[in-house]
């Protein structure tokens, strides 16, 4: 079992790791630590989430959807009115 503390290299490991863009899941396995632990400490220390780029496209193809979407009910509701 690993002590409940950080030192100082792991706080520096997690900070570089998420500005890499490493998620939280990707942190914890390199670090051998549980991800919400890594999460929480993150957070405590006011870093940014890393991003993964997977979820960041999936996520832009999910927004295009609702804004095609809402463009199209739009344009329908504009042409009844006509």
């Amino acid at each position: 079992m690993r002590p409940s503390g950080w030192t100082a290299d792991e706080v520096a490991t997690l900070r570089r790791l998420a500005a890499s863009g490493h998620s939280d899941v990707e942190i914890a396995r390199h670090m051998k630590r549980h991800p919400k632990t890594v999460g929480q400490r993150r957070r405590a220390l006011a870093i940014g989430p890393g991003h993964d780029p997977a979820a960041n496209a999936m996520m832009a193809r999910l927004n295009k959807r609702r804004q095609d979407a809402r463009a199209k009910e739009e344009a329908r509701a504009h042409a009844q009115e006509e």
